[in-house]
């Protein structure tokens, strides 16, 4: 049972860890005819007006019917905001024990920051640049700094799930669901050589991950809600190293 709590842990923290995201003002440039997705690219220019990626992803959706066989392509056209700030909530179940974390969290362009929190108190903080991973004890003025290695933007993929996504063997329910007038394409699948039953809830109407569940059967083992999504802009301030220095 212990390990099997301590493999949970770590499925949450890859959990936590993909919250950092791909910068989100990446693209997708795949068209509706295409049944893969091509790798995003860095979008230029400024912030896009969320009430324009709305617009834009709602117009998307709302007239077609979401299938396993076209869900990958549709969600890859969806534009997401280049600067946002979100927290969640994480619970890791084991049995009739479970855990819960919370995390905050803002990304702005290729900076994001993500801090965890247990019982209310904060423990570690993550800082992504475009070359670099920090992590550091909350309220410790030292840091570790390693290199990103195959850990990138493109592999952290929760806020943006494409590669997540892609990696599904299979596809085993996509849909659309209307909660309050709001739009959320819905997708369960596996991975390779994997029992655990996916599920991931996308709000159209911004581009991001609401919602992210584990399941075996009918156990769920872990499980991700956002509870925000913010979208004013971020002070740079944000991006500071415990000591108050910027990251190189």
């Amino acid at each position: 049972m212990k390990n099997r709590f301590r493999w949970l842990l770590a499925v949450l923290l890859t959990v936590i860890v993909t919250l950092l995201g791909m910068a989100a003002g990446f693209y997708f440039n795949s068209s509706p005819q295409q049944e893969t997705i091509i790798l995003p690219q860095k979008a230029d220019g400024e912030n896009i007006d969320i009430e324009d990626i709305r617009r834009e992803n709602v117009r998307i959706v709302e007239k077609i019917e979401v299938t396993s066989e076209n869900v990958l392509t549709l969600v890859s056209q969806l534009r997401r905001p280049l600067e946002y700030h979100f927290k969640t909530e994480n619970t890791v179940f084991s049995g009739e024990k479970s855990r819960v974390t919370t995390t905050e969290g803002f990304v702005k362009g290729t900076k994001a920051k993500v801090t965890q929190s247990e019982n209310g108190r904060e423990t570690i903080c993550y800082l992504l640049t475009d070359n670099s991973l920090y992590l550091w004890e909350s309220g410790k003025r030292t840091f570790e700094k390693m290199g990103k290695g195959s850990f990138s933007y493109d592999d952290a993929a929760f806020v943006a799930p494409y590669e997540e996504l892609s990696a599904f063997e299979s596809i085993e329910n996509a849909r659309t669901v209307v909660e309050n007038g709001e739009f959320f394409i819905e997708i369960t699948g596996k991975r390779e050589d994997s029992q655990i039953d996916e599920t991931y809830v996308i709000s159209v109407s911004s581009g991001l991950v609401t919602e992210v569940t584990f399941a075996d059967g009918k156990e769920t083992l872990a499980k991700t809600t956002v509870t925000l999504i913010g979208t004013d802009e971020i002070a740079d301030s944000v991006f500071l190293l415990p000591n108050n220095t910027n990251p190189t």
